[in-house]
């Protein structure tokens, strides 16, 4: 019979409040808003609930592998109780308190929010006073009678703390958090199978990304990094993130975690360093990604499928890159390893930032990008294939002079709609049929080009649009840096602005029934901020400060009798000439490309 690895208890809160930590293999707080008001209801109710897992540490400080959720939503309600009265209106005391309000004082409907607030701080303070300088502010009522003799704001004010009081015991007993039982499980095994139990645990729910079970199985893959500026950057990275979930977890610490010996000793493990590489190649890549500063799970895509490249395991078999680390040696070289692959990322992103840079925009000291047509693998390709001709520089600089139209192209032709893990694996990976790896060192055909743009053109035909969507954004603007960009360099324009040519007033009415793509590439250009305001729906040749004739036609702007065909259109209701003349743009501007992008 197998030995059971457990026992079954209960324990207070208050036993357990300073004694938790949370290994490093667990994920992030993913409960929302609603998860945890459901959570504090259940516990104010009385009903039971989840066991929570943990395994007794050192020094009488617990462990927990399942049940963080819990944990922290309980820890933020007893500092921040006043979150979880989502509904103030029906709670009975803040009722008899607008009652009472409202006999002392008319309140409008404008002055109820001020008078909510009041009472939602007033309630979670420690001492009986309470600031009655914010009623005087926000309401009249209340202002008035406080100008009024001392014994009538004694009985007015001695009123309000009355209620104040009432409504403080209502709330501690809402929720007694120090005496919530909470059902415990410990776990009584050996360390080594905690991942192991982790994962098994959350199996169902809100599953584990690939990620974050390769987290929980490379726990113990340590690596000790050099001490190079890029080996620096991951340790500060990784630093950085567990920084974040402790102070999101209500400083529950983390276990097996000291940012003076990750320093010191500059070890992490494997998914750290894979984490810490993905904010290498976020940073490095701003041109390409756009990522927040918390989005941790893009940093582990990014990061550990970089590693795969790295080590030249595809992507759909990740986890056995461990293996592979040993049996290359990877450590050994890592600095160096790192040091092209950095050198790759800078490369990279020179290379787009010149096309995809919002023009204009020399006021702003931080740089705007638009990179609607990127996809994570498809970026994570680019870095592949540059990898794999990492000793040949001339290569290298031909699929850098390449991947713009591969960029484009790819997008118009919906080539990396899915995932694309197979797809991603063969720039790097020699298939197993013995074809040919992908690569992006030849240049994209015109016949491939002008089937793409066909392709493209003929489903934006009937997709009635008058926002400007992020793809649209992207296209707009290369073509703007590859064709026009100058006139706003020579001419220091410090703000741009994407526009409508054919204007969105004067489409707005008619675009949804008779599916005209306003917001189609045929139809946006970005233009000077104050040229835009000036416009108020008129044309360019009906403003001052027109660009001269040659960059109108770089610009592929409509000549002026276009634009009568417009009004005409409009008023004859021939809505078919306007969007043919805004795919015939649309076809222009993309031949327009074709040279600038190399295509042959």
């Amino acid at each position: 019979m197998v030995k059971k690895q457990y026992e079954a208890t209960a324990k207070n809160y208050s036993e357990l409040a300073d004694k938790l930590t949370v290994p490093k293999y667990q994920r992030g707080l993913v409960w929302s808003d609603k998860d945890k008001q459901e959570f504090v209801d259940t516990l104010a109710n009385g009903f039971p609930f989840g066991s929570i897992l943990i395994r007794k540490g050192d020094k009488g400080m617990y462990t927990v592998i399942d049940g963080q959720q819990r944990l922290t939503t309980i820890n933020d309600f007893k500092k921040n109780p006043e979150k979880y009265w989502s509904h103030l209106d029906e709670i009975e005391k803040y009722k008899e308190f607008q009652s009472l309000s409202n006999t002392l004082v008319s309140i409008t409907d404008k002055e109820q929010p001020i008078l909510k607030d009041f009472f939602s701080q007033a309630i979670i303070k420690n001492s009986n006073e309470f600031d009655v300088n914010k009623l005087a502010k926000g309401v009249k009522g209340f202002s008035d009678i406080f100008g009024k003799s001392t014994n009538d704001l004694l009985d007015n004010l001695s009123r309000i703390s009355e209620y104040i009081k009432k409504a403080r015991q209502d709330l501690e007993k809402y929720v007694d958090v120090d005496n919530i039982v909470i059902p415990i499980i410990e776990f009584t095994g050996p360390e080594e199978n905690l991942p192991s139990v982790f994962e098994n645990l959350n199996r169902t729910g809100k599953k584990l990304s690939k990620y974050q079970v390769f987290a929980a199985s490379w726990a113990n893959h340590l690596i000790t990094l050099n001490d190079t500026q890029i080996e620096k950057g991951l340790i500060e990275s990784v630093i950085n993130r567990y920084d974040r979930m402790t102070k999101a977890r209500d400083n529950i610490e983390i276990s097996d975690y000291n940012e003076q010996d990750i320093r010191k000793g500059r070890e992490l493990n494997l998914s750290e360093l894979a984490f810490g590489i993905g904010d290498l190649v976020i940073n490095r890549l701003k041109s390409l990604i756009t990522a927040k500063f918390d989005d941790d799970d893009l940093r582990d895509e990014y990061g550990f499928a970089t590693l795969g490249i790295i080590v030249g395991i595809p992507n759909t078999k990740l986890s056995g890159i461990a293996k592979k680390f040993k049996e290359r040696e990877i450590e050994s070289n890592l600095s160096d390893e790192l040091q092209i692959l950095d050198n790759i990322l800078q490369s990279l992103n020179k290379t787009f930032e010149r096309l995809l840079e919002k023009p204009g925009m020399i006021s702003n000291k931080q740089k705007e990008y638009e990179n609607g047509l990127s996809k994570n693998f498809k970026i994570l390709s680019y870095i592949a294939a540059l990898w794999v001709k990492r000793d040949n520089k001339v290569e290298q600089q031909k699929i850098l002079t390449f991947l713009p139209s591969y960029y484009l192209v790819d997008d118009l032709q919906n080539l990396w709609k899915s995932t694309g893990d197979k797809r991603l694996s063969s720039y790097y990976v020699t298939p197993s049929d013995g074809t040919p790896m992908k690569s992006y060192s030849l240049p994209v055909s015109q016949s491939r080009y002008k089937s793409a743009v066909e392709s493209w053109i003929e489903s934006d035909k009937d997709n009635a649009s008058i926002q400007i969507k992020s793809v649209v954004k992207t296209i707009v603007t290369m073509h703007a840096n590859l064709k026009y960009s100058h006139y706003y360099a020579n001419n220091n324009v410090t703000s741009t602005d994407f526009e409508h040519i054919y204007s969105k007033k004067s489409l707005s009415e008619y675009y949804s029934e008779n599916n005209i793509p306003g917001a189609s590439v045929g139809n946006v250009m970005i233009l000077k901020t104050d040229m835009n305001r000036s416009k108020h729906g008129k044309n360019l040749y009906d403003v001052s400060g027109t660009p001269d004739p040659e960059v109108l036609k770089n610009m592929v702007y409509p000549p002026q009798e276009d634009f009568e065909k417009v009004k005409q259109a409009i008023k004859n209701k021939k809505f078919g000439t306007i969007r043919d003349l805004i795919l015939k743009r649309e076809k222009d501007v993309f031949d327009s490309m074709a040279n600038d992008l190399s295509i042959r």
